[in-house]
């Protein structure tokens, strides 16, 4: 989500950004948040309760909402107005960084 926050804060000057984890946003209840906002949620699995609480929230002040998650049939896919499906490969036990690296120090093939 930063990296998001980050290109909105250097490319656009109509536009602005706040990032927060779920339970502080629906906390604070931001004035702003209204039919005019577009509120994007993130939980891996779809499945983070305070997350599917967010979306909750947000849906309930008007605002659009997108989630992005693995599963988009989830609570959370299933809560949020569009949804951005993407793979994890690493939630699968072998983190894919390390499984990369590992392969271009030792490449798969045959090894004496």
């Amino acid at each position: 989500m930063y990296p998001a926050k980050f290109m909105l804060d250097q490319y656009s000057a109509a536009l602005t950004s706040n990032v927060y984890n779920s339970e502080e946003f629906r906390l604070r209840a931001p004035r702003t948040l209204s039919n005019r906002a577009l509120v994007i949620l993130c939980s891996m699995m779809g499945t983070t309760r305070e997350t599917v609480r967010a979306a909750e929230f947000a849906g309930s002040q008007g605002a659009l909402t997108i989630g992005m998650t693995c599963e988009a049939d989830s609570p959370l896919g299933l809560e949020c107005d569009f949804v951005v499906g993407f793979e994890a490969p690493y939630t699968t036990g072998v983190p894919f960084a390390a499984e990369a690296l590992a392969n271009r120090v030792w490449p798969p093939g045959p090894h004496d």
